[in-house]
């Protein structure tokens, strides 16, 4: 026998081995679940059965699936003696979260054997975790109810809570039977838990907390894009505002805060108003996603569309004012996925044809429609009522509005972007348009033009020669008097006015004649210009006077140092007058509180200046 028969025969019996294996192996997974599934119905039977154990100090909060009984009476028209008849015919619930039992028209009976484990009396809440349920009936006793559910004004409810919410007292080692009789028109959900007082107060507390900074962050985006809406009038704004308030209002009348604050004793409306705001969105959604991406010209197919969906949306509205709720409740929430699913695949088109804004718009609207997804399967019983289930729309709403809300201002940020650049455009074509018609009137007004050229540049020379001295480049006294006049304009100013004299300059001009007088002069000038620190001026009287302000140096002692560094100055040797011995007499003028003249200042400086001439020359002499 060939050797590679033998292998191919080793391989396929490899082969019939491992498939058997693993058919074993999947037999054994099956009856494995088999047995679980059929452990936890006999476990929730058993703790149905057995009953809720209350214990004392208890502090945290019991689900309370694990230990209900459910009937269904689908005429809705047992009470309690034909219920308790019945006890037999009560189902235990398969292991799970909350309870939903979509939309349906049955009455449900729910009953919970609680015992109490405590020597004293205890209290406890019951609390239905869902704001839309139309009636919740407790009945403690024959004759003693408790009624709560958004069909119940909020004045006749038990306690004043958005949701259904019962009281149980139990007396030390009771064993009661509680029976709640529950229907509703919207989705029959009902997620039960039972409380300690102090944990539901700080449950429903926080609660509470976090309702109200989503519905706070939602009238900040309003507003803001209102704000928006009336400096910019584009529609789109207004549209978004429209939007964030509809579904603020389907959010609030979906936990039970409408009925609580908007309208506490209008119970026909409550439910209404949950499907009217959501078909009002899906009105406005539609308008702003053709609106936010243009899609007129990004995606035509889709603009029709959408504007098909927001049509069907006003006939929406008209089925919640009226048709019977519980179709209005189905379609409502079919719709909201559907329009959901429209919004983003529109959203997904533009995406790919590079429309602006359009990541962030594809992102919102895949959250938003993850919680719609979420909401509508368990409003028809398809996903079981936990946490992630029951505020789906609420964190999705958020979040897409939030990032909406981020778009929008990206887009402002564009639109101010392109304004400005029409700005320039325009600017740049006036600009244009200007040079033009210059270019053309050129010749016409050559000597106009010349004749104001000439004229401004005899202007600016008239300038600058009555601000400067034209030898040294110092101020001259026009300037001196310009300083001065707004030194003394302030009364609480202090400075010191140095009138400077020069000794032996007129030897070096008859010796070596006046060029080189003016030379050095330039040259000196440059010292003491060099020299000058911050808050100190100079400027050229005329001939060989000078006058140095000085802000630094307001009293006696400083000015006398100032002085000293002027004449210093003078020691070394002049290029334009190698050997020429010069010094300086020198008037120091304190500015005095009183003192709003110049001509005062300078005549006691002058005075100063020739009693130091008087006293010998190369002197400093305060006035």
């Amino acid at each position: 026998m060939p050797s590679w028969y033998c292998h191919s025969e080793a391989t396929l019996t490899g082969l019939r081995v491992r498939r058997l294996a693993t058919r074993a192996a999947q037999s054994c997974l099956r009856t494995c679940f088999a047995v679980l599934a059929l452990c936890a119905c006999a476990l929730s039977a058993m703790a149905a059965d057995n009953g809720l154990v209350v214990r004392c100090g208890a502090t945290d909060p019991v689900p309370l699936r694990p230990y209900l009984s459910v009937f269904r009476d689908p005429t809705g028209q047992l009470d309690l003696a034909a219920i308790r008849a019945r006890d037999s015919q009560f189902e235990s619930l398969p292991a799970g979260s909350g309870l939903n039992l979509s939309y349906t028209a049955d009455t449900v009976w729910l009953r919970l054997r609680i015992r109490s484990a405590c020597v004293e009396t205890e209290s406890r809440f019951v609390e239905f975790d869902y704001a839309s349920l139309d009636h919740a009936v407790l009945f403690l006793d024959a004759d003693v109810v408790q009624q709560a559910g958004d069909r119940v004004p909020f004045s006749e409810r038990p306690f004043q809570h958005r949701n259904p919410l019962f009281s149980v007292t139990l007396a030390p080692g009771a064993d009661r039977v509680l029976y709640w009789r529950v229907r509703s028109e919207g989705s029959l959900t009902i997620n039960p838990t039972l409380w300690p007082p102090l944990a539901f107060t700080r449950h429903s507390q926080h609660a509470y907390a976090a309702h109200a900074f989503y519905f706070g962050m939602l009238l900040a985006l309003a507003a803001y894009n209102l704000l928006l809406f009336t400096v910019l009038r584009e529609r789109v704004y207004l549209l978004y505002v429209g939007f964030v308030l509809a579904v603020g209002i389907g959010i609030a009348s979906i936990y039970g805060l409408a009925a609580e604050f908007l309208w506490p004793e209008w119970v026909d409306w409550s439910n209404r108003a949950l499907i009217i705001s959501f078909a009002f969105s899906g009105v406005v959604g539609p308008l702003f996603t053709r609106d936010f991406l243009g899609t007129a010209h990004a995606a035509p197919g889709w603009h029709r569309w959408l504007g098909v969906a927001a049509a069907a949306h006003v006939g929406m509205m008209l089925v919640g004012v009226f048709a019977p709720m519980r179709l209005g409740m189905q379609l409502m929430s079919l719709s909201t996925i559907v329009n959901c699913a429209l919004m983003w695949g529109g959203g997904v088109v533009c995406l790919r044809r590079r429309v602006p804004g359009a990541r962030l718009f594809v992102l919102s609207w895949a959250i938003l429609l993850l919680g719609g997804i979420l909401m509508g399967l368990r409003n028809f019983g398809l996903l079981p009522t936990n946490a992630a289930t029951l505020y789906a729309m609420e964190i999705g709403s958020a979040l897409e509005m939030l990032l909406l809300s981020f778009a929008l201002a990206a887009r402002f940020e564009r639109i101010k972007q392109e304004r400005a650049a029409a700005q320039a455009d325009a600017l740049h074509a006036q600009r244009a348009l200007v040079s033009s018609l210059q270019q053309q009137e050129r010749e016409l007004e050559q000597r106009v033009t010349e004749r104001t050229e000439a004229l401004a540049a005899a202007n600016a020379r008239l300038q600058s020669l009555a601000a400067l001295d034209p030898l040294t480049g110092l101020g001259n006294r026009t300037a001196l008097y310009g300083w001065l006049n707004d030194l003394l304009a302030d009364r609480d100013r202090r400075f010191s006015l140095l009138l400077v004299d020069l000794d032996g300059f007129k030897a070096v001009n008859d010796q070596l004649g006046h060029a080189a007088g003016d030379q050095l002069l330039i040259e000196l000038s440059e010292r003491w210009h060099a020299g000058l620190r911050q808050g100190e001026r100079l400027a050229r009287l005329g001939g060989d006077e000078f006058v140095l302000i000085s802000e630094l140096a307001a009293g006696q002692d400083s000015a006398e140092a100032v002085a000293a560094t002027l004449r210093a100055a003078l020691k070394a040797p002049m290029r334009a007058a190698p050997g020429a011995s010069i010094d300086a007499s020198i008037g120091v003028a304190l500015r005095q509180a009183d003192e709003d003249q110049p001509d005062a200042l300078l005549r006691r400086a002058d005075r100063a200046m020739y009693q130091a001439k008087a006293a010998g020359r190369g002197r400093v002499v305060l006035a």
